[in-house]
């Protein structure tokens, strides 16, 4: 590849996870943060030295090697969250110790974040959240960050003791202005005896303020790869302008008892329906019950698919042929405005359709919907590191069968 190749591979990723590449990270100078930013912080070279410090540069967290090593350092992109990662120390315990291991060397009261890239917006402190090796399960806070422990090494065991085996950063931001108003260190100590063991880094976006009101209006179901159990995504209306559902996709609206809905307006406040969650096996039914055979030959009147009642419940679009009936977010974080995001749920009608047919002979109603099965296509993308669940193609496939009146066993009444 060449070497722009390269640069729009790294620009489609999106989040960086190791130490070399072509182009230096993107920064900016606005007032506020957008996407893909480089998120920043202070220019300290070292943690007990001012040079440097007045500057602004990228926030960093260690880099996975090709081999599984910590090697150099990659950054963090405003929005993305990087999944929590592990690497192993590598090189000489005891200088690690008192360097990469050492939390205490590596922030200082002089650590700051930058709430936006421009010069003109203040920097600020962070603050620090320890888990101290024996403690319960919660995060202490501490008031700054020289109440870390520092990392040393005791020569007559081999272990660095109260080593950093976690650090992980949470922004709070304002998803309006693009300010980053809170930025917080979680810090994990534990002694190492072994530089095979693993460190653990990561970093996650939260909204906050006006941001976090407009966030709500649109739930995911992961970011960007789909988690097992959320919802899929789906959106309606032409591909230039989607309109998402806040709800999920429900199937099969049904009575307590099990019967099938007789209309749609049935739908909304059916006691039981079945959700298409992402990673989910379900199966469910419902039933329609007849008197007898002059009631379903009553019920088996010609009515066209999209006004079966467990179809039109669906509102999918049925205009045309040409037509997406709706759309599905290839990733758990899809955007509307984002048509690349999108991949069209197709229907599968069978080859004799859905039209209802009364057959006299035989007492039985033919084409009636027997089955409704969602198949989802989906594959693990994206690096070694963060693999994402991308949803690759989303089918309806639907089933019809014969229905026949029940009759009488031989010499009954």
């Amino acid at each position: 590849m060449s070497a722009q190749e390269v640069a729009e591979e790294i620009e489609e990723e999106g989040s960086p996870l190791f130490s070399e590449w072509i182009e230096p990270p993107r920064i900016s100078t606005a007032t506020g943060y957008v996407l893909n930013d480089t998120t920043l912080g202070d220019g300290c070279i070292s943690a007990d030295s001012d040079l440097g410090c007045s500057s602004r540069q990228p926030m960093l967290l260690r880099a996975r090697g090709v081999d599984g090593s910590c090697d150099g350092t990659r950054w963090i992109p405003y929005l993305h969250t990087i999944a929590p990662y592990d690497c192993s120390i590598g090189g000489d315990l005891e200088a690690q110790c008192a360097s990469a291991l050492n939390a205490n060397a590596i922030f200082s009261a002089r650590s700051m974040y930058a709430p936006a890239p421009s010069s003109s917006v203040g920097m600020k402190a962070l603050r620090y959240f320890l888990k101290a090796e024996g403690s319960n399960d919660s995060f202490v806070e501490l008031a700054d960050a020289t109440e870390l422990p520092a990392a040393r090494f005791d020569a007559d065991t081999g272990a660095c003791v109260d080593a950093m085996t976690l650090l992980q950063y949470r922004f709070f931001t304002d998803g309006a202005t693009g300010v980053v108003e809170e930025a917080r260190v979680y810090v994990e100590l534990a002694s190492v005896s072994d530089v095979e063991e693993m460190l653990t880094f990561g970093a996650s976006f939260e909204f906050v303020g006006a941001g976090a009101a407009a966030s709500t209006t649109r739930d995911v179901s992961g970011r960007p790869g789909y988690i097992r159990g959320l919802p899929l995504l789906v959106a309606d209306g032409n591909l230039d302008s989607l309109q998402l559902r806040t709800d999920p996709l429900r199937m099969l609206q049904r009575s307590a008892a099990g019967a099938c809905i007789q209309s749609v307006e049935q739908a909304a406040s059916a006691p039981s329906s079945t959700a298409a969650l992402f990673g989910e096996d379900a199966a469910a039914h419902c039933y329609e019950l007849f008197d007898n055979a002059s009631a379903l030959k009553a019920w088996c009147t010609p009515t066209s698919p999209p006004e079966l009642p467990l179809l039109a419940a669906l509102n999918f679009s049925w205009s045309s042929a040409s037509d997406a009936a709706a759309y599905v977010g290839a990733y758990g974080d899809s955007h509307p405005e984002a048509t690349s995001d999108w991949t069209p749920l197709e229907v599968v009608v069978p080859s004799s359709g859905l039209t209802r047919e009364w057959h006299e002979p035989s007492q039985s109603c033919r084409n009636v919907l027997a089955m409704m099965e969602v198949q989802v296509l989906f594959a693990s993308v994206g690096s070694a590191e963060a693999l994402a669940k991308k949803v690759l193609g989303v089918q309806l496939v639907l089933s019809s069968q014969t229905v026949y009146a029940n009759r009488c066993t031989l010499g009954g009444a």
